[in-house]
């Protein structure tokens, strides 16, 4: 039976993968993920897989209580003096105001502004959120993919409508909609122009959440999901493209050898799928194999640019849901050998990278908090070719007492379930906490469509 601290953390921990917290306690977002219309839409797995979808419901309408979402909604600007610029500040650098000179107690604008910014690696600067456009995409994102879950799952058209409205007004309302470019991002405050970083390009890879969840609406032809929000969010795609594509801050991103560089691939590819361009995705999931993918994993499966950082364990996990984005992408758009399978330059693939990564020691790094950022990689692994020996499951058990109720467990068929069953977890680990259920407390009936807010 796992420790009473290991259920403790499985119930209550937020996983949050950079500096992007959700204000709805115990939601986990995942680094990234997609996934196709066909993994839920006449799903017998996905119907069956009755907990998980309970708790992508609850998470949905947690979500759903801070939207709409809109970069319109800060009150600290870009430099560019344009409320509907991205912005967003660098998460491990920190003021050092000796040098400055000041006789009286500086106020925070000047502390952004005077004060060099030094870099303190893997340690949160906490005022970093006196701008949520980064919170603000990450939970847009998380929002969109889980009520897509929602909607098949119960039918109910309060999700799909809640889908098009927090598309709609982040991306296509020219009131509230985020400018299809990234110049502001991971900002080094201090003296200078303020301008963005080519790292902060990763702000934006949950764009592969959100277009699962617009394929999923596309697919079922949701009245709700308007012409107008499709063909806006469609322009602003193109435009997002054109920037990804010849922007220099970008182009820079897109050469980075580490996770940042997959991570790149997972939205510039994800965006060609949601444009139907197939092929352009197909062309750049061969440029990534062919030029980044082949220097990240050593023989015996480490990734030794994501090992020397000082959340090695974390970083590790992270590249693994960026290379597992990309291939699932792959899958999708017909790329042909498949990304699983491509080797680095070492002969290793993300399988050997992800068994060296499921035999490190968290508290080696004191990362026991970050123990289950693998399993959304390992269910789909063990989805998609098998687990023969069980230890895919022996490891999501062990990290996750309740893994089979998280969201990622309805998107990949015939992961063991370890015996671990709603129904069965009282005389299983003893009391545990109330579980999200559909029922009278909501009112949900399935397949009832109706019209409603979340």
């Amino acid at each position: 039976m796992p420790s009473l601290a290991t259920i403790l953390r499985a119930l209550t921990l937020t996983l949050t993968f950079l500096a992007a917290p959700c204000k709805a306690v115990g939601i986990t977002s995942y680094a990234n993920m997609f996934f196709e219309p066909s993994d839920v839409i006449n799903s017998t797995w996905f119907e069956n897989s009755q907990w998980a979808q309970e708790m992508a419901i609850s998470w949905t309408r947690k979500l759903a209580l801070n939207g709409p979402w809109s970069v319109t909604n800060k009150t600290v600007m870009a430099k560019s003096g344009d409320v509907h610029d991205y912005l967003s500040y660098a998460v491990y650098y920190w003021p050092n105001c000796t040098s400055v000179g000041n006789t009286t107690a500086l106020t925070s604008e000047e502390v952004w502004d005077e004060c060099p910014y030094y870099r303190r690696d893997g340690v949160f600067n906490p005022d970093i959120h006196v701008v949520e456009d980064n919170e603000a995409m990450a939970n847009l994102t998380d929002s969109v993919y889980l009520a897509a879950m929602a909607y098949i799952g119960t039918g109910d058209s309060a999700y799909s409508q809640h889908i098009n409205d927090a598309m709609h007004t982040f991306f296509v309302n020219n009131a509230t909609r985020m400018n299809p470019s990234i110049d502001y991002s991971q900002v080094i405050r201090g003296p200078g122009t303020q301008g963005g970083r080519r790292q902060g390009v990763l702000d934006m890879r949950g764009l592969a959440k959100a277009v699962s969840g617009v394929l999923v609406l596309r697919e079922l032809e949701a009245p709700e999901w308007t012409d107008e929000t499709d063909q806006g969010f469609v322009q602003w795609a193109t435009d997002m493209v054109t920037w990804l594509e010849t922007d220099d801050l970008a182009l820079a991103e897109k050469a980075a050898s580490n996770n940042h560089g997959t991570f790149y691939y997972n939205q510039l590819c994800a965006l060609y799928a949601l444009l139907g361009e197939n092929d352009k995705a197909i062309s750049a999931l061969n440029e990534f194999y062919n030029s980044t993918f082949p220097g990240q994993i050593n023989a015996n499966g480490d990734q030794p640019l994501e090992t020397a950082r000082t959340r090695p364990y974390h970083y590790r996990a992270y590249n693994l849901a960026a290379l597992t984005t990309n291939a699932r992408i792959g899958d999708y758009v017909g790329l042909s050998p498949s990304g699983w399978n491509r080797t680095t330059t070492s002969g290793a693939t993300m399988f050997d990278a992800l068994k060296f990564a499921m035999a490190q020691n968290a508290s080696t790094t004191n990362e026991d908090a970050e123990i289950n950022q693998l399993n959304p990689t390992i269910a789909a692994v063990a989805s998609k070719f098998g687990d023969p020996d069980g230890a895919y499951a022996a490891f999501l058990k062990a990290s996750d007492p309740y893994y089979p109720g998280q969201p990622y467990f309805a998107l990949n068929a015939g992961v063991s379930d370890s015996g671990i069953r709603q129904g069965l977890l009282r005389t299983t680990y003893g009391a545990v906490p109330a579980q999200p259920t559909k029922g009278s407390s909501w009112g949900y009936k399935r397949h009832e469509r109706s019209r409603r807010r979340l």
